[in-house]
């Protein structure tokens, strides 16, 4: 029955509440996540008479928290950014430090080690400048070491980094959970909400925010479902699920991301997006692993040019140079070729690659699925795009694939043309001495006999396969050698300006000894090679061999030695007869 008393007791009750939330409020000024309480009033019900109704006063209809959801889904998204973007930046700064120090990067070393190799090419014969030379190849192969060996490890600190991540993201999902079970307990007892329960849920959600891009989705229970990167599941009603870091299929020392549920783990990797986590894969799939690609490609790069230059030269001793860096496909200096865990076997018993031109390495791995049908699919991985080569042997982007034998269907490879080779450069020379800083052909001397006034001007040879160490000269003939009626070269053919008939000859001799005689009726010779076997017949005769090489005739004392050749090219004259010569 409503009165006086009652009424004003209904009053003080409500007010107390009121205070009492108030001092709720204060009391949590600096607990993290608390929001601010608000006591709602309502009349209570009336009280009904024959002439109407009577109030009852006042009563408390609920506590409710003061927050804005938009801000909230703001805050979350801020966060994960943020975090994203702090981790990222961290990561990459001690990348740029260490390939960018003015001391310890790679660029001075580069440039002390050609600046040492332009010292020796402008004093070859200096060895002192050939021992500063190989110091500073020395200190090129150890600075890429330890470049290549410091991104290992920063690999590795940045996959444990991620370990621990995952057991903060576990730990705080069961927490969830946990909290989802006893709102929802206690929402459906009352159909009130508990703030201060609501309020250690929202904390965790926003704490999980920094480590990977949460959204949230309201259940009409009270709970909250919670999804992680690009969807994935962690948190359904009262069950987490479990985030985990394991091996990577194909190499031990990278990681991948799964979230188990039972005894089923499925892979999540690449829906991971956001927060600590996605800035530290981003972080090694978009830096450090291709930077550690190129660290490799340009040691690579450097051994294979570096080499192929060095062979062609001479060394101060008179022998044609060798690899000054350890070879390609040799050693550890060759692609790596890993297979998949659920392979029938492994990939260095089924696959081997091996480089061919290292001038079209790009910057990326390589998966080779079996298709079937001796069909095999190549994707690229940093670009995702696919190319099919039928087997068991072919070729791409300046690699040489060969498959041994037949691998099952979906059996799939992973092949680094270049990751991690810059800790297995080294070098193959050691003496000073044997740095072959010469050119293989040393210079051109003109014979005293000689009437005419042409210069010789020497190159660098074009591939020293075929030389032999001696001294070479180099033979001119009157005219251009001219291609012959039969597609043969006629070494020497002349024409006759003079009217004096077509009876026209000539000789080569060498060193007094002649060496091949055609008069204008015989057949020419078919090419250099003929040629060069001509002056090859008479060696133990005249001490000279000939070689050829990149259609160029080159001459050389056999057995080597310093003696200039001599070289006659004689033409004869209509009617005159052997011994009888017009010109040379």
């Amino acid at each position: 029955m409503s009165d006086l008393l009652g009424i004003g007791v209904s009053g003080l009750q409500a007010f107390k509440r009121e205070l009492d939330t108030t001092s709720h409020n204060i009391a949590n000024v600096n607990t993290e996540g608390y929001s601010r309480q608000r006591v709602d009033l309502a009349a209570r019900k009336p009280d009904q008479f024959g002439f109407g109704y009577m109030g009852n006063g006042v009563g408390v209809d609920g506590v409710k928290r003061i927050v804005d959801e938009f801000l909230d889904r703001q805050i979350l998204s801020n966060s994960t950014s943020f975090s994203q973007m702090d981790t990222f930046h961290n990561l990459v700064s001690r990348v740029d430090d260490l390939l960018a120090n003015a001391d310890a990067g790679l660029t001075p070393t580069l440039q002390s080690f050609f600046n040492a190799a332009q010292d020796v090419a402008n004093d070859p014969t200096s060895i002192p400048a050939r021992q500063v030379f190989l110091a500073r190849a020395e200190t090129l192969v150890d600075r890429l070491y330890s470049l290549d060996q410091q991104m290992a490890n920063l690999a590795s600190q940045t996959n444990a980094g991620i370990g621990n991540t995952l057991n903060e993201v576990n730990s705080l999902a069961e927490g969830i959970a946990m909290l989802n079970r006893d709102i929802t307990t206690a929402f459906s007892g009352t159909n009130r909400q508990p703030n201060d329960l609501l309020d250690k849920r929202d904390q965790m959600i926003r704490e999980l925010s920094q480590f990977v891009d949460v959204q949230v989705v309201s259940q009409s229970n009270g709970a909250l479902n919670v999804f992680i990167g690009t969807g994935q599941a962690l948190v359904v009603d009262g069950e987490a699920r479990t985030l985990a870091a394991v091996n990577n299929a194909f190499d031990p020392q990278q990681i991948d991301i799964v979230v188990r549920q039972g005894s089923n783990s499925v892979v999540v990797t690449e829906q991971m997006r956001g927060g600590v986590i996605g800035g530290s894969l981003d972080f090694l799939d978009q830096v450090l692993y291709p930077a550690r690609n190129e660290l490799g490609r340009i040691a690579v790069g450097l051994a294979g040019s570096f080499n192929e230059q060095h062979r062609q030269g001479l060394d101060l001793d008179g022998n044609l140079g060798g690899d000054f860096f350890q070879g390609l496909n040799t050693g550890n200096l060759v692609p790596t070729v890993m297979g998949g865990v659920n392979n029938s076997s492994a990939g260095s018993d089924v696959l081997t690659a091996r480089y061919a031109d290292v001038s079209q390495l790009g910057n990326g791995n390589y998966q080779v699925r079996y298709l079937g049908s001796n069909q095999y699919e190549v994707m690229q991985t940093n670009t995702n795009q696919t190319r099919t080569f039928t087997g068991p042997n072919f070729s791409f982007d300046g690699l040489d694939i060969e498959i041994s034998s037949a691998p099952s269907v979906g059996d799939t490879y992973l092949i680094r043309p270049s990751y991690g080779l810059a800790s297995s450069l080294d070098l193959t020379i050691r003496d000073p001495r044997a740095i072959a800083a010469g050119l293989p052909v040393l210079g051109a001397v003109a014979a005293t006999g000689n009437t005419g006034d042409a210069g010789v001007t020497v190159a660098a040879a074009s591939d020293g396969t075929p030389y032999q160490a001696g001294d070479y000269s180099i033979l001119l003939g009157s005219v251009a050698a001219t291609a012959g009626a039969d597609g043969g070269v006629s070494i020497g053919a002349f024409t006759n300006a003079s009217g004096l008939g077509n009876s026209l000859g000539y000789e080569l001799s060498l060193n007094g000894t002649v060496v091949h005689t055609q008069a204008e009726a015989d057949a020419p010779l078919a090419d250099l090679d003929a040629l060069a076997a001509a002056i090859n017949d008479d060696v133990a005769l005249t001490g000279v061999r000939a070689y050829v090489d990149g259609g160029n005739l080159y001459l050389a004392n056999d057995p080597a030695s310093n003696q200039p050749i001599l070289c006659g090219w004689w033409q004869s004259l209509p009617g005159e007869r052997p011994g009888q010569r017009s010109g040379h």
